[in-house]
Formats: structure tokens, sequence, C-alpha cells
């Protein structure tokens, strides 16, 4: 009886393939030199022959490529020499027991059948076995099994269809693993030995891969694409209606078809022209049946990153998790590029299997019961393995198994129904000369998404219209936005842009992903990847160099030529000879600025030997990341905390540092009190929300960093700004105001201010006021869309300043935009301009006894023609609201840069025009009449283009000059 010898990748997949190729038989179950690789023997049939079957098992890759011994150790030559290093394979000590079990059974066996995984390392392996095997027996013939599950189906169909291995698969590997050796040490020794010995911190090994760095520069180009993003202004007009009353009545929303405008003259101008006629018309109206598409069958790099997305779990946990449940036979082989099925495969027989899951069983039989569709077919098919899917069911799954297992019965369960389906209405109106469209969606069958809760198909209703239809808006508004910068990368967006470029394959992507992590150059916080100051200097200092190392360009051709060896186009010296003389031109480039580097790495870690930094406290903070303590250090003017486990330092602002005992719940770090060594006040820092902002929080932040008192995360007790209570909308920005205090020269005085400080700085002063408390009472007239200003109570002292309406009073209630009581004694305060501007309001509107006090009211509204910088006044008209004075937007009129108060006819200074010379010859500001004239047909011809002209019912506004 001959006897077969059988070699699986691992022992786990050793053991099932004996137990089902047995047949339920006798199995002599031994060990050997290798006391985990044990061997498996057993008499089967194969090709119509009795034999003995002898299975056993390696554990990955057998072999390594290795520099011969004189080039090994980092001193032994110089990192140029490696280019040119002889190189070879070779067993490593930890693996001589496996190969010796090899050998021994190899002597005694006729054939060797190879059932390693399916793919270009299995290949490789593949012949690392037949390399030992040979070595003893040189007659031994050779088979390859290919099998995409470990189900007694697949098992003997591999055994039916054996074939000769692919050696171009193995010699593609092989050159690879060469390149990134050689390159690997290159750089490594290079980068390590030149940064440790010029900057503190950098103990750790300063690694270079092909596919980690730029792996890397993903994180890093998006973090400083985040960091360096400027937010711009834009306005867009919206539109809503809703016919019927009643809370079942549905709402349109009407969208602006030019989508949004980043002037803010012209909007308004559109704005205003679809005010002066409101009246919209419908000029189509049309439906359309719409489908939601089912997904394509699940290839590694979507299981990947759907394991990310939707189970929260990172890529190396969710391949380890797979693999595992692929050896014990749940599931098929995980490492796949083909997202389509085969024409014969079997899919009924594994829905059958599914209808005894309890929560998708129903929907299984469904699909049993005539709902079933074939799988849609993607683009890509490796030819060895069929996309991801389930094979058996467990019942005795749980934790992350039984969530990953779920993912992919799922999956594959909604590849096998139908599309969901639904009616699109849309709807476009016009409103002057502008055009609006809206959608509603009604679903009619959501099909796959019954089984698939990952994601949603939610409609939404809106009114019937018909074409030629006329109505009135129920709101017609115009909105201010900002744009936003990018969201940092998560893991599915890595994984997306790591595949999309060709950086690794599906098998390795998550590995390349975890390196990077153990190298400490990027870190994960909140699920978003943040580059470490190592990352950001090795990246920004390659970049400086103009070089591409971060970048997937040179990976990208090296996979290329890779693709063409295992293809059989090119051979092994080529593509060696190309890549190396290509990056030996890349080296002498760093070698050549090399200072560049260093310039980019001392913006992020202190160098050595020039005295200018030092530790100032060991043990100073907890860190977030390790959990580790942080040391306190100084270099030159800066301060910052560092953490030797995770090789990173985070800066701290100016002033007295003290730990503070409580742990930041967003990033885990241990607070730090800063004492201003002046006035003695104090505010609390993270380190590393610093230097790295909370993404809800990041439009607030100013020159002078992220503080707790500006975090909003309602989970932390030191997050001051949670505690605000919106009073009104502020119109610099499009935040809120709230009450705030301060103690200038020991005189406590009361403002609400900007809640956007100190990114705005907008404030309004309440002068004399002792206590101010925010009442439930809304001011309407103040309000916004979606922000609404409320009335303040306040009481006041009584100081000569303060009319005595208000100091003789236990307290006053009303609005401080609108109130006429308060309007003396409110200020606009800008510290872009450094100025108070008192609301002013016109003689014959000031109460009798703000009269007989002396009424210290002076009316602003203008600045100085020759002023380079034109500051923001703030005036305000009788029997008005204060809103006008704040609530105008930053226009500038007039080619002088005066601001100019229009006037209501009648007012004091002889009508409109003349009330208007009057102010302005009494700030000094209007020489001539000439200029008067101008000056009024300027300010005549912007109001009657924004409309903002009603001399019978509305108040005048304010104008400022930006």
């Amino acid at each position: 009886m001959s006897r077969v010898l059988s070699v699986a990748e691992k022992p786990s997949v050793a053991r099932k393939i004996a137990q089902i190729m047995a047949r339920g038989g006798h199995i002599d179950n031994r060990g050997g030199p290798s006391k985990y690789n044990r061997i498996f023997e057993f008499n089967m049939r194969l090709g119509g022959q009795d034999i003995r079957m002898v299975v056993t098992s390696v554990t990955g890759h057998l072999m390594e490529v290795a520099f011969a011994e004189g080039f090994r150790k980092w001193n032994s030559c110089s990192p140029e020499a490696l280019f040119e290093a002889p190189v070879f394979k070779r067993v490593p000590d930890d693996k001589k027991d496996v190969e010796k079990n090899l050998q021994n059974q190899a002597r005694r066996c006729q054939r060797l059948i190879l059932w390693l995984d399916c793919d270009r390392e299995g290949e490789n392996i593949a012949f690392e076995v037949i390399e030992v095997c040979r070595g003893v027996n040189p007659s031994i013939g050779i088979s390859r099994a290919q099998f995409s599950s470990l189900i007694p189906s697949d098992i003997f169909r591999a055994c039916e269809t054996l074939r000769q291995p692919n050696e171009d698969f193995s010699i593609a590997v092989d050159t690879r693993q060469e390149i990134d050796l050689r390159l690997g040490a290159i750089f490594t020794r290079w980068q390590t030995q030149y940064l440790q010995k010029r900057f503190e911190g950098l103990d750790d090994i300063i690694s270079y891969g092909p596919c980690q760095f730029p792996t890397m520069g993903f994180v890093v180009e998006r973090y400083l694409k985040r960091k360096h993003f400027i937010s711009e202004p834009f306005w867009k007009i919206v539109v809503t209606h809703r016919p019927e009353e009643g809370k079942e009545a549905s709402t349109a929303v009407f969208r602006w078809n030019r989508v949004r405008l980043f002037c803010h003259f012209t909007a308004a101008l559109l704005f205003e022209m679809c005010v002066e006629n409101p009246i919209a018309t419908v000029v189509n109206a049309s439906g359309k049946n719409v489908k939601k598409y089912r997904p394509y069958p699940l290839a590694t790099v979507d299981f990947q990153k759907r394991a990310a997305r939707t189970l929260r779990m990172d890529s190396k946990r969710a391949m380890e998790i797979a693999e595992k449940l692929y050896q014990r036979g749940i599931l098929s082989y995980p490492r796949t590029e083909t997202n389509k099925f085969k024409k014969e495969f079997d899919f009924r027989a594994l829905v059958q299997v599914q209808t005894a899951s309890p929560a998708f069983g129903q929907y299984a039989a469904r699909l049993l019961e005539g709902d079933f569709r074939r799988p849609r077919e993607g683009k890509d098919d490796d030819g060895a393995h069929p996309p991801i899917h389930p094979k058996i069911f467990d019942p005795s799954l749980s934790g992350d198994e039984k969530r990953i297992y779920d993912l992919v019965a799922r999956h594959f369960l909604a590849c096998c129904s139908a599309d969901a389906e639904g009616h699109m209405t849309t709807v476009e109106i016009q409103i002057g000369y502008e055009f609006f469209k809206a959608t509603g969606l009604m679903v009619l069958a959501k099909n796959w998404l019954d089984v698939y809760p990952y994601e949603k198909w939610n409609g939404n209703t809106m009114p019937r219209y018909q074409v030629g239809e006329k109505f009135e808006p129920t709101r017609l508004f115009l909105e201010e936005g900002k744009t936003e910068p990018p969201p940092l990368l998560s893991e599915a967006d890595l994984i997306s842009l790591m595949n999309q470029n060709g950086i690794g394959t599906d098998a390795t992507i998550a590995e390349h992903i975890d390196k990077v992590k153990q190298r400490k150059y990027v870190f994960v916080n909140n699920r978003q990847f943040i580059p470490s100051e190592l990352g950001i200097g090795l990246v920004q200092g390659y970049k400086r160099m103009e070089i591409a190392m971060a970048t997937p360009a040179l990976r990208q051709q090296m996979e290329r030529d890779i693709n063409l060896i295992s293809e059989g186009k090119k051979t092994k010296d080529e593509v060696l000879q190309e890549c190396l003389e290509h990056m030996k031109d890349v080296y002498l480039t760093v070698m050549e600025n090399h200072g560049l580097l260093s310039a980019e790495i001392s913006e992020h870690f202190p160098p050595l030997g020039e005295g200018d930094s030092k530790t100032l406290r060991r043990s100073f903070t907890r860190c977030g990341n390790c959990g580790r303590t942080m040391s306190l250090r100084k270099s030159g003017e800066k301060r910052f905390v560092r953490c030797e486990a995770c090789s990173q330092s985070h800066f701290l602002p100016k002033g007295s540092l003290h730990p503070y005992d409580f742990e930041c719940p967003l990033c885990k770090f241990q607070v730090v009190e800063v004492t201003n060594p002046k006035t003695k006040k104090s505010h609390t820092v993270c380190p590393w929300c610093f230097n790295n902002p909370p993404q809800q929080d990041i439009e607030d932040i100013g020159k002078g960093g992220f503080r707790c008192f500006l975090c909003s995360e309602p989970s932390c007790k030191i997050a001051t700004k949670r505690d605000d209570k919106p009073v009104r909308p502020c119109r610099k920005c499009n935040g809120m105001m709230a009450i705030r205090s301060s103690n200038k020269n020991n005189k406590k005085s009361l403002f609400l201010g900007c809640l956007k400080y100190p990114k705005c700085d907008f404030s309004m002063y309440i002068f004399g006021a002792k206590t101010a408390e925010l009442t439930d009472t809304q001011c309407h007239k103040c309000s916004k869309e979606g922000r609404p200003a409320y009335k303040l109570k306040l009481s006041f002292s009584r100081e000569p300043a303060v009319p005595p309406s208000l100091s003789c009073m236990p307290y006053v209630e009303g609005c401080p935009g609108c109130s006429g009581d308060l309007m003396d004694v409110i200020r606009v305060k800008s510290t872009s301009s450094s100025t108070y501007k008192r609301k002013a309001r016109s003689q014959n509107s000031i109460s009798s006894s703000a009269q007989a006090s002396g009424a210290r009211y002076p009316r602003l509204g203008l600045h100085n023609a020759g002023d380079r910088k034109p500051r923001q006044y703030a005036w305000g008209n009788p029997g008005t609201s204060v809103a006008g004075i704040i609530g105008a937007p930053i226009e500038e009129l007039g080619e002088e840069g005066v601001t100019e108060a229009p006037r209501e006819a009648g007012e004091e200074g002889g009508g409109e025009r003349g009330g208007e010379e009057a102010a302005l010859q009494e700030e000094g500001a209007l020489g001539e009449a000439e200029g008067a004239s101008a000056a009024t047909r300027r300010r005549e011809r912007v109001h009657r283009t924004l409309g903002r002209r009603n001399k019978n019912t509305e108040a005048d506004r304010s104008c400022t000059v930006d």
C-alpha cells in the first residue's frame, strides 16, 4: 500500500482534513519532532487505489529571506551596502522542528499533496515544503489541492481535482520578500541611527516598510488637511411648505438648485428678489420607481470595511475570528478577492442551512418559498476562492464570533434577495427667477433590508402637487452655513484608500494597519486615526525632499511588476534590478538632503546636546493611550508632557502647570491645571484635546488652543461650555450668546458673549448690571430659525451713567436686543477693533429721566474716512429694537468706508437726507455737500436693491462696515 503525505498550513486545518478524509474511520494520532504539528495516519481510497494517508502541517511560512552572515548586524556594514548584499532563503531556528517532521515523513512516502491556502502566499509556502521534502526524497510526486472551505464536499472535490502548484505565484512572493527586506533594512537602519543621535525621545527602532509608510502617509495627509482647513461661510435659500395644519400634515423642504453661494451680497440680493414676490409656481412634478440594490458578494476587503464600520471591530481582529471560523468549517476561506459566485454554486443548500437560525431563519425560509434571487456579479475573480459565505450553522457561537458569523450570514442572505423597491417623487418650483427642488420617497418593499440591519433606507412623505399650482411658502429664509473640514480617517476609510492605491493585498491590509499602530506612527482615538508626532515628522520630512516615500506611487509600481511575474510576463531579476536601481537614486537623494528631515523632526522632538531640553518633573500625569505616567519636559520656551512608552509628546500652554485629579472622558488623559501667574486665575486643559480638539468643538477654537472651558462634552463635569444656556443668536456668526461675567480691576461686569469664543469675539456688555437671570419668555422678534432669543431679568447698580428708570427699579425684564428700556446700557464690543460701541438713541426718544441725568448717550455710526482698517459701529433708531444694531449683515457701503445710517423722515435734521447729513457732520466724517449726496445715492441704491427701505411700518436696520 503506497503512502501519501498531505501537508496543511496550520495544525487545526490538518486535523479537520484528516477527520473528513477518514470518513469516521480509525485515525492514528501521534506526535513528532514538533510538539505543535501532530501526525494523523489512516487508510482511505484515492484515485481508485487504497492508500495510507499521512496528514501533518506547518505553521505558516517555513522559510525566511535573510542576508548573508556578514551583513546581518547593524554595524557590520553601511546601509547602502545592502543594495548588493547576497540574500538567501533559510529555515529559521524556531522552525527546525517543523522541518525535521516533514523530512521524517517525506522519506517514507511516494507522493506529496499540498493543502496550503489557495493564494500567492500559500503557493510560496507550498514550494518551501517541496524544497524540504525533495531534499530527502528527490523522486517524491507533487500534487496541489484546491479548496475554499473545510467541509466534506469541498475536500473530496479537491481530492478529485488535484493539479500542479503554480511556480510563478511563488516567485512573485519571493521577489516581494526580497525587495521588502532590502528596502526595509536600508532605510530602517539609516533613519534610526541618524535620528536617534540627534533627538531626544526616539529610543525605539524607527522602521521603514514599503507598505507601512504609505499607510501612515494616508493618515498624516488627512490629519493635516483637517488641521489646516479654513472654513468658509456660505448662504443658501431654503423654502418649506406645509399645506395642511395638524400633526399628521407633511412638510415639503425645497432645496435651492444653486445649492449654495459663497458671496453674501449675491445670496442676499437673490433672496430679496424672492421675498418681493414669494408666490411659488410648480413647474415640474414627476415620479419614478427606484431601487436600492442589494450588496455584491463579500470579498475580503469589503468584509474588513463592513466589520470596521458596522461592528466597530478592527480589521485584524475581524480577520482573526473569520480565520478561526474557517478552520472549524463554519465559514468559507476568508482571504479572497472574488465578489461573484460561479454558475454551478449551490445557493439553496446554504440558504436551507440558515433556516435553523432563530434570528433570520424565517427570512431564509421566505427565500426558499420563492423570494430567492441569484446574487449580483461583481467584477473581481481571483480564480481560487469564492466570496466569503457561511457553510454551516453553529448555535453555540457567542460574543465576537457570533457577530462576525451574523454579518457574513446576513450578507449572504441579502445577496440572495431581491432589491429594495420604492417610488420617488420630485417637485420643482419657481420663485421669481430661482428654482427649488424637493423629493419624497415611499418605500414599497424592503426585501433584502429586512435581513440586513446594517443599512437603512427610510422614506419621507411630501404633499401632492400639480404642475402650474401656485402656493405661498410656509417659510422662506436665507440660511447661513460653513464649509466643514474633512473627517479624520476611520479604519474603513483607511482600508478603502489602501485597496484603491494597491497598498498591500486583501490578506495583508489588516497587518499593515496593525504594524503602523505597533510602531507608534499612528494612534486610534474615538475610532479615528491620528498620526503621532514621529509619524508627522517622517512624512513631512521626506516630503520636503520631494521624495514619494509616504505616497502609494512607489508601491503601486512594484505591485504592478509583481503581478507581471505571477502572470509569467516578467522575471524576478528584471523586477529586482528596476526597483533597486530606482531606490538607489532615492537613497542618494536622502543622503544629500538629510538636513530637511532633521529640520522637520526638530519641530516635534527636542534635539540632543543643545542644553535646551530637560525634564522638569517625572511621573507628572497619566497617558490616555497606554495608562502609564508621562514626564513634564521643557525645550526652549515650549513645555510638553511626554510618554516614553508611546514615544509621543503633547505640548501645553503657558502658565504654572499642576496635575489635576481628573480623567478626560473623551481620551482618558489626565487633565492639567494651568494658572496665570499674574492674575492667579486657573483653568484646565487636557494634553490630548489641547493638541487634537474634539470634532464637535473644533470650530470654536481660537489662537490660544483648546481648553476645557471650550468643551461641550456632556459627560465631562469640568467641560463648562456644556452648562451654558443660550440667550440669543449671535449676529457675527451662526452661534448663540450666553451670560458671561468679567472681573476687570476688581469690578464685576456682566455681558453676553458668543459661545464660539474665542473664534467669535462678538459681545454685548450690559453696563451697570449687578445680576442677570435667564427667563423662559421668548422674544419672537429677535429669534432666528432654530436659534431662539429669550428675555433677561436684570438688576442694576445706582451709578451716574445708569438711567434712573433702571437703577431705581428692583429688577427689569426685557430683551437685550429689542427692549427700549435697555438700549442705553447695552454696549457692543468687538475685540478685533478693541473698541466699545454704545447703542445710540435719537434725542427725541430718550426718556425724561435720562435727559435729567445728563443725556450722556452719544450717537455713533461713523469712523474716520481715512482709517485703513474699517471698524464696526452699531447704532439704533428711535422706537425700534437694538436688534437692528447687531442684527444686520456686515456690509461695506460707500467707497470711503463710511457707515451710513438711514433715518426716518421727520427726524431731527429736517427729513431723511437732512437728518443723515446732520448725523454725519456731528461725527466729523462728512465735509462737503457733494460727498453727502454721493453717499446718499450709494446708500439708496444698496437699500433699494436689498429691499431694506420700508418707511411706513418697518424699523430701520443697522449697517456695519467690514
